[in-house]
């Protein structure tokens, strides 16, 4: 444990009679270059939008484990978006859909690199909830992904996907279970990776 696993953060909260409240959230942590601060959340929230820099809508955060470790087990889907988000309720059921920055997981070669992305990432997800902590997630991604041939010498699309499946639910008062299950092609950077992630 070290000034590393620090954060700070700015919450403000305008109320409104007929609309509503205005959330602006701010946090930063610790983990920057030499242990600088960085830059976690930056959103605004209103009238169910969501605004800024905050998790990708593919990500069920609730439904990841607590650990000691600050990187989390490798292969969960855990990744922060700049990003349009817009997520109602309706009664037991939720849902969410976003556009999203895009950013690929690729190696360069001497043939293909990848270059800026011509296209956003379009995110959404339909929940249901029960018990007021348990719920089941059903959500998918659409990611269409440019890259350079230096052969040909012009750029091509390939569309990535995935889906994924995640819960949390107590069976028992002092138990809480979470769990995840994802699929897809072209989505390296929203998995967790415990050698190269970039929280």
């Amino acid at each position: 444990m070290d000034a590393t696993g620090s954060s700070l953060f700015i919450k403000l909260v305008g109320k409104t009679k007929q609309l509503g409240d205005i959330l602006v959230y701010v946090n930063g942590y610790f983990r920057g270059q030499d242990n600088t601060m960085r830059l976690h959340h930056a959103y605004a929230s209103f009238l169910g939008f969501t605004a800024g820099y905050d998790y990708g809508t593919f990500t069920d955060a609730s439904a990841s484990p607590a650990t000691v470790d600050y990187e989390g087990p490798a292969g969960q889907v855990l990744y922060r978006a700049t990003q349009l988000r817009y997520a109602r309720v309706f009664r037991n059921f939720s849902f969410g859909v976003g556009i999203e920055l895009p950013q690929v997981s690729a190696t360069d070669t001497e043939n293909f690199t990848i270059n800026t992305q011509r296209s956003p990432d379009f995110p959404a997800y339909v929940q249901y909830n029960w018990g007021g902590e348990s719920h089941f997630r059903l959500a998918g991604i659409l990611r269409p992904m440019t890259y350079n041939s230096n052969i040909a010498r012009k750029a091509y699309s390939e569309t990535g996907w995935g889906v994924q499946g995640s819960t949390v639910f107590k069976p028992l008062k002092k138990l809480k279970v979470v769990g995840q299950i994802t699929y897809g092609k072209g989505i390296a950077h929203v998995f967790n990776d415990l050698g190269t992630l970039d929280m």
